[in-house]
């Protein structure tokens, strides 16, 4: 037994300390990941403990058979007026400087 602890006396400081502070990492990193995953499972918990709850409706809908917004049509001839539309510049109100700074 005398053998084993003069083996130990025989170990550098500098080797017992950083050994030490890596068994203090890895130890606080265990732990670390223990109160992550509670936190998970109470997350897990509350996202299905919501989907049993039924949902209220929200307030004022409009009748199925109406549609809020209708699309405008385009006119047929022009094969590329649909695309022209949309790329096309959009009509200014007047001179109007858009540079940043301004």
């Amino acid at each position: 037994m005398s053998d084993i602890l003069d083996m130990l006396r025989d170990v550098p400081p500098p080797l017992v300390t950083m050994w030490g502070a890596w068994l203090a990492t890895g130890l606080a990193l265990a732990l670390w990941h223990v109160r992550a995953r509670e936190g998970e499972r109470e997350y897990a918990l509350q996202r299905a403990e919501e989907a049993r709850r039924p949902r209220t409706k929200s307030g004022v809908r409009p009748p199925s058979g109406v549609r809020s917004s209708a699309r405008p049509k385009m006119p047929a001839a022009d094969a590329f007026g649909e695309l022209e539309a949309l790329i096309g510049p959009a009509p200014s109100t007047g001179n109007l400087s858009r540079r940043p700074g301004d």
